[in-house]
């Protein structure tokens, strides 16, 4: 139990501080992803639960939604001067949510929340090396990525996650009906 408290911390802190140093390391990027992500929740705010506003629409809708917030906001702003031509939401729960409707990026979080659940899973048996720790440690990449980048959108590492995933889940039950016996 002390250990995986101990571990709990230790990557509460990596991560923290992680984010620290890429903040100060690339503070105009970070400023320029901030703005994305506001409008990006503003434009997810305004989607239903079912319909989003269509694959690959995102680009558009940004753009247009960036001007609407620049008609109202000083163009002569660092703000202004970071906003780009946002092809990407930076985060893939949001833009999956505005593409496709909130009920997509609800169920991407669920994804999520399984994989830190299988995380847990392998910390708290002790499991030691095996295949889900394998599938686990070379999906943790992407999955932080999804939170500030746009990793699905690359067709080959989606597929390589999906491919993961799956095995991990075809994993996971092989394990269980072991632990059961």
């Amino acid at each position: 139990k002390r250990n995986s408290n101990q571990l709990t911390l230790y990557s509460i802190v990596s991560v923290l501080a992680a984010v620290i140093v890429l903040w100060y390391a690339k503070h105009n990027s970070s400023l320029g992803r901030l703005h994305i992500w506001k409008l990006s929740w503003q434009m997810l705010a305004k989607q239903s639960m079912w319909h989003g506003i269509g694959a690959g629409h995102f680009n558009v809708q940004y753009n247009h939604a960036q001007a609407a917030y620049f008609a109202q906001h000083s163009l002569y702003t660092k703000e202004a001067m970071l906003a780009d031509d946002g092809y990407y939401a930076f985060n893939e729960f949001i833009h999956v949510g505005i593409e496709y409707g909130w009920w997509a990026g609800v169920l991407l979080l669920c994804f999520f929340a399984w994989f830190i659940w299988q995380n847990w899973l392998v910390v708290k048996r002790k499991e030691g090396f095996s295949f889900p720790l394998v599938y686990i440690l070379l999906l943790w990449p992407v999955a932080i990525s999804c939170w500030v980048g746009y990793p699905l959108h690359k067709p080959w590492l989606a597929i390589m996650a999906a491919l993961l995933i799956g095995l991990l889940a075809i994993s996971r039950m092989a394990v269980l009906r072991h632990w059961k016996n």
